[in-house]
């Protein structure tokens, strides 16, 4: 059996190419734009991380890295992943969600007068990141009247 050979204009490819890349287009989720806000409730061991991200209406999903020597930016690799896995639901809206989480939640201790880099991060199958930021742990020392 022979085979058949099709042939196609340069209109007829340029307008599948057209049509293969806006079809792409649509696929490829938009990364969430991600804010690392300042930390609270800052202890000796302990402190909260916050962030605020924008799902760019696609199912969106917060949490946080950090590292006790700088990592030059944020990234998805290396430090502690907070939690170590999942993390926040934003949802899948067009405007911006705060969300938080504590170190004491996850069971993590940190150590005493220590400089600590962070950062938001959330992904809806593109991940988007926050600045990096640090924040130095109290020094653990008490005043001897407790």
């Amino acid at each position: 059996m022979k085979g058949k050979v099709y042939t196609a204009s340069a209109g007829a490819i340029l307008c599948i190419l057209i049509f293969v890349l806006r079809t792409a287009s649509l696929v490829y989720a938009a990364a969430p734009t991600v804010t690392t806000n300042n930390v609270d409730q800052l202890t000796s061991v302990g402190v909260r991380f916050q962030g605020t991200a924008n799902p760019n209406s696609i199912s969106t999903t917060g949490y946080f890295r950090y590292w006790t020597t700088n990592p030059g930016s944020c990234s998805d690799v290396g430090g502690t992943r907070v939690p170590s896995a999942g993390g926040t639901a934003l949802g899948a809206g067009s405007g911006n969600v705060n969300y938080a989480i504590t170190t004491a939640s996850q069971g993590i201790n940190l150590t005493p007068n220590t400089t600590y880099y962070y950062c938001a991060i959330a992904s809806n199958g593109s991940i988007g990141y926050g600045t990096l930021k640090y924040f130095i742990t109290q020094s653990g020392q008490t005043n001897g009247c407790d």
